[in-house]
């Protein structure tokens, strides 16, 4: 059936709902600590974008209810224009400090590929750098992402 996304901020979290079925689709998706600013469908359908007032921005599976990503530093007050076709492009409107609106896009490889390799990237930086790994750690996301030469 057709889903709808509706931000609660009574607890911060995104709740799916069947419109067919007037029914709560669970689990909900909960990852944000302040309040939740805009909240958007991927052109597939696949996946939710969120934006806070945490100053970050979260993509979510929506099958899983997982989080997949979060943009962080994400300035001011924002909220979601859209996503384009594709899901590569995300346009955003935020609100600075000094209030100044800004539209700012975002270009992303948000296919589950793109998201493996850009976060075993990060965790093979943080194996590289942590004194309290096994031998094998740094070996755990060897063949995927970029290769750190050392």
């Amino acid at each position: 059936g057709t889903k709808l996304a509706i931000i609660n901020n009574d607890n911060w979290i995104v709740e799916l709902w069947d419109v067919e079925t007037q029914a709560l689709l669970l689990p909900i998706f909960v990852g944000h600590d302040e309040i939740l600013n805009s909240v958007r469908f991927s052109p597939d359908g696949n996946m939710l974008v969120t934006t806070s007032l945490d100053q970050t921005v979260k993509f979510w599976d929506v099958a899983t209810r997982k989080e997949l990503w979060t943009l962080e530093d994400y300035p001011g007050r924002g909220s979601i224009l859209g996503l384009s076709p594709g899901g590569q492009t995300l346009a955003t409107q935020i609100t600075n400090e000094t209030g100044e609106t800004i539209i700012k896009l975002w270009h992303f490889n948000l296919s589950l590929e793109g998201l493996v390799r850009v976060n075993c990237d990060r965790i093979r930086n943080y194996l590289m750098h942590s004194p309290d790994i096994s031998e094998d750690d740094p070996k755990l996301c060897d063949g995927i992402g970029t290769e750190v030469e050392e």
